[in-house]
This record gives structure tokens, sequence and C-alpha cells, in this order.
């Protein structure tokens, strides 16, 4: 009754919803993720509905965002979700099966820097899974921040001159070294693995360019060089 009343409102199949919770269950007590990125609209109808739905819990969680898009994407990289090979191997670590770890960029070298620590919560609810009390809880470590040499007007300026020209654009500080722009095209836009859901023919179309826009041609790339001054 749960997944085929949840899949009637989110348009998914009741059977992809029992297959995530059979795979993603690891005891009888802790909650299991069946969907996720849903919407504003359907969270508020599964909420009037969760009292006559047994063991149905709505719960909001932080995304990752890139504002500067495109023009920054091979700088930050991207964060996605963990394959199950991925999770056995990082056990310990603090990972949950719903979490989601770097891929690229700054977020694949600093990932255990920025990502922080899972808090956790014990609560006694009755067989409507309605709150009774509160048994304990463990807040959260917020990740550490990061401040780059990067000039993001920069980036900006340098990754529109170079439109959609394949190849690499790197500005850096005399005297000190530090990095102001790093600029590989063709480039993507990391927000879509963010909102993979609703991305899912727009990170295809990028999986598959012939041009291979994930790769980061400043560092992977071999060029003979341009105009260096």
């Amino acid at each position: 009754k749960l997944f085929l009343s949840v899949s009637k409102i989110i348009d998914e199949k009741p059977e992809s919803l029992q297959t995530r919770y059979e795979k993603g269950r690891m005891g009888r007590y802790r909650a299991v993720m069946i969907a996720e990125d849903i919407g504003k609209d359907a969270a508020i109808r599964l909420e009037e509905l969760s009292d006559s739905l047994s063991g149905l819990f709505i719960k909001t969680k932080p995304v990752r965002t890139y504002p500067y898009k495109s023009s920054a994407a091979h700088i930050t990289g991207y964060v996605g979700a963990i394959g199950p090979e991925e999770f056995s191997k990082t056990k310990g670590l603090g990972y949950k099966r719903t979490d989601r770890m770097g891929r690229a960029g700054l977020e694949l070298a600093y990932d255990s820097y920025l990502r922080g620590e899972h808090g956790a919560a014990q609560f006694e609810v009755d067989s409507k899974g309605r709150l009774i009390r509160v048994l304990s809880i463990k807040e959260r470590t917020q990740g550490k921040l990061m401040e780059l040499t990067l000039d993001a007007e920069i980036q900006k300026v340098a990754s529109e001159a170079m439109g959609q020209n394949q190849g690499a654009l790197v500005a850096m500080e005399l005297e000190r070294g530090g990095l102001l722009a790093l600029v590989s095209k063709p480039d993507y836009d990391p927000n879509i693995f963010v909102q993979s859901k609703k991305s899912q023919s727009t990170i295809r179309h990028v999986l598959a360019d012939k041009h291979r826009p994930l790769i980061n041609r400043v560092l992977s790339g071999e060029y003979p060089p341009g105009s260096t001054f």
C-alpha cells in the first residue's frame, strides 16, 4: 500500500520504490530513502498522507549549489551519489548510503574536508510513526570552509572569452603564484549532477559528448603553449 500510494504522487513505479527499499535496508529500525528530489508539492501531499501510511517520513536536506555554473565547473567539480560497491569500501568513514561524495575538482580532492560529519537522533514513535519522545540527539558537524585565490570576475571574463573553443586558459599571480582563473573548454554545469532526477537527459548528453566536457584540459590536456606573457 505504501509504495503504491507514494508512486502515484511522485510518478514513479511502485516496483522501483520497493526495490530501493529492499536494497537499502540495514536493520529493522533504520530509515531507508526510497525517493529524493520529489519537489515541494509532492512533499506536501505526502506529508498530508503520512498519518495513514505507517512508516512514511518526509525529510528535507541541504543540497549543493554551484552559483558560477559552467564557468567554474572544472575547479569546483561536483558531487554524485555513492554506488553500492563504493559504499562497501567506505565503511567506517562516516558515509551513509544516501550521501553524495566528490567526483571531480575540489569536491573530489577535499571531500573529507568539506563534507562534515553526520548527526544522529533516537526517537520513540507509535505504530503510525508519530513522535512520542526524543531519546537522544547528537548534533551534526558542519563541513569546513575553503578560501581560494581565484578571482570570480576574472574567471567569468576568461570563460566568456574562450567561448566554446576547445582548449585551456590559466591566469596566475606572478609574485605568489596564486591561481586567479582556470578555464577548460568545452565545459558543463555541475548543478545537473545535484538535480540528477530532473537532469537525466542532460547528463546523458554530457557523458556522450565526443568533445568530452568533463575532462579538465588544464590538468589532463597536452597542448603547445599559446600566448604566455
